[in-house]
């Protein structure tokens, strides 16, 4: 099989200079030449020579190697800053923040990589994966440094391995001996797995002579083993990183692979009970989710659903939860707007949009649709949850509540939830619009394109969520209940290099569900221009 590597090192952005990058590339590139990978197919991009690192470099040398096509494993490994918006994570290039293009975009990336002529693509970022903070990262929007394909469909399998949670830093130790030296914590502490070190996580190969290292095991061993390695440093006081990985692909899969080790026997799996010695991290981000799922529970109950306005047939109606709603429009006819209630007279249409100021000047554009109670909940001035179900019949028809509240609140903290809940199971069930939009972006993470399309309504005419127009790739020919993602994290596709135009819109504001800071009038024009 023939494999590349493409390695990255950006020390030197907008933001402070990061030390530790040159032994983080010093550490993989020496992982990949005991691969005996040949060094035509190792790329190395770097600011340690002084120049700057660009989005055209790093795109010039992922689609040399697909030009190939001969590779059928690429791993690219990026360290140096980064930052996370619109539900992506962004790789600073030598350019950024100055220039929003110079960042590498990873879900435009993750994208176009399984579509390409690479069938086994990692992604490594040893980065940050803070919320941007300030105006000028997030109006970052970054780039795809793989070729856009010209044909549609997903083939090909994308992991993607992170050195911290979302949220959280990925820290560079300087050493106890010599403070002039950093370690690149995340960096190389996989090096070391990928070399072997680890015993523990080898499996052998079906041939039986050689053993390989998995993703699904560098998952499951990484965060014990960078734990044991800070407090190995004496940084157990002050350094909490834990890394994160998000495996699709086939169990069967790689990352590396190396002789057996001489005595080693045969192993099926890894050394689960080694793996359960190792150091349990706790998530405050799964333990807050959990909290948000009972409050969402509780928020849900049927009182809300049946306590409504006398509801005309032909109409539909939105509650707002946990805000208060100044005003709202629709291009379908004038909106009645009493206790947290919006009623918008549809006139024989099935569904349209509806735009709705809340207090603080926050502004939001959902759908409406026949018959049905749409319900909007807020916490802390962010859209935290978009919900339908049937006038009068939450009690009968929400058979999935428990598990739809899991979904919100793993939404709300930027977690996975498609393993503990296959996402293509819940298609079955009718989901609901929200539900729908939830499943349309899980189902495209995990790349299972055949549920995807299972959520399309058989009607080409009847319109869609614009998250799932945009993720099955129908767009141009479905009419959308909006003009732009429900999703905040939709967002992150659309631009030259995107799945569509970004449009001229108000800023947005850090949400769950696209929420805009405010510019009620221009939102406005926009859903005159979709009706």
């Amino acid at each position: 099989m023939e494999r590349a590597v493409v390695l990255i090192g950006v020390a030197r952005c907008g933001l402070p200079a990061l030390p530790a990058v040159p032994a983080a590339l010093a550490a993989m590139r020496s992982w990949a030449t005991r691969q005996g990978i040949p060094n035509d197919l190792v790329v190395e991009l770097s600011d340690g020579d002084g120049n700057p690192v660009k989005v055209a470099d790093v795109f010039d040398a992922v689609s040399g190697l697909a030009a190939r096509l001969t590779v059928e494993q690429l791993v690219v490994f990026f360290c140096g800053h980064g930052v996370y918006n619109d539900g992506t994570d962004l790789w600073l290039l030598s350019g950024a923040p100055g220039s929003s293009s110079e960042a590498v975009n990873v879900a435009k990336t993750v994208r176009l990589a399984t579509r390409g002529t690479i069938s086994y693509v990692v992604l490594v970022a040893d980065a940050c994966r803070s919320a941007t903070t300030t105006v000028q990262l997030s109006e970052l929007t970054g780039a795809a440094v793989f070729p856009n394909p010209p044909a549609a469909g997903r083939l090909n399998e994308v992991d993607q391995l992170a050195a911290c949670r979302l949220e959280d830093v990925a820290t560079q130790i300087a050493s106890p001996d010599d403070p002039t030296q950093f370690h690149p914590l995340y960096s190389e502490v996989l090096a070391e797995a990928l070399e072997g070190v680890y015993t523990e996580i080898l499996e052998t190969e079906t041939e039986g002579s050689f053993a390989v290292v998995r993703a699904h095991a560098l998952r499951r061993a990484l965060p014990g083993l960078v734990a044991l390695r800070i407090d190995e440093l004496g940084k157990s006081a002050t350094v909490n990183q834990v890394p994160v990985a998000t495996v699709t692909s086939d169990p069967s899969r790689w990352v590396a692979r190396l002789p057996l080790p001489a005595g080693a026997e045969p192993r099926r799996g890894v050394d689960s009970e080694w793996m359960g010695a190792l150091p349990q991290v706790p998530d405050p981000a799964a333990a807050a989710a959990a909290g948000a799922s009972e409050r969402l529970m509780q928020g849900w109950g049927d009182d809300l659903f049946h306590e409504h306005l006398d509801f005309p047939s032909a109409a539909g109606i939105v509650i707002v939860v946990g805000a208060e709603p100044l005003r709202a429009y629709s291009p379908a006819g004038p909106a009645e707007l009493a206790d947290g209630r919006v009623v918008i007279p549809l006139d024989g249409r099935t569904a349209a949009p509806v735009l709705l100021e809340v207090e603080g000047g926050r502004c939001a554009v959902v759908p409406v649709l026949t018959g049905e109670t749409g319900v909007l909940t807020f916490e802390g001035g962010r859209l935290v949850d978009v919900r339908y179900a049937p006038v009068g019949g939450a009690a009968v028809r929400d058979e999935i509540r428990a598990e739809r509240s899991r979904v919100a609140a793993a939404t709300m903290f930027g977690l996975s939830w498609g393993e503990g809940l296959p996402p293509g199971e819940l298609v079955d069930r009718r989901p609901d619009l929200g539900l729908a939009v939830y499943l349309a972006h899980a189902l495209d993470e995990v790349g299972d394109e055949h549920a995807l399309l299972r959520l399309l309504p058989s009607d080409p005419d009847e319109p869609v969520a614009y998250d799932l127009a945009m993720l099955t790739d129908t767009l141009p020919d479905r009419r959308t209940l909006t003009p732009w993602p429900m999703l905040t994290r939709g967002w992150a596709l659309l631009g030259p290099d995107g799945l569509a135009p970004r449009r001229d819109v108000p800023p947005r504001v850090a949400s769950p569900w696209t929420l805009f800071a405010g510019g009620f009038e221009r939102l406005r024009d926009h859903l005159d221009v979709l009706d």
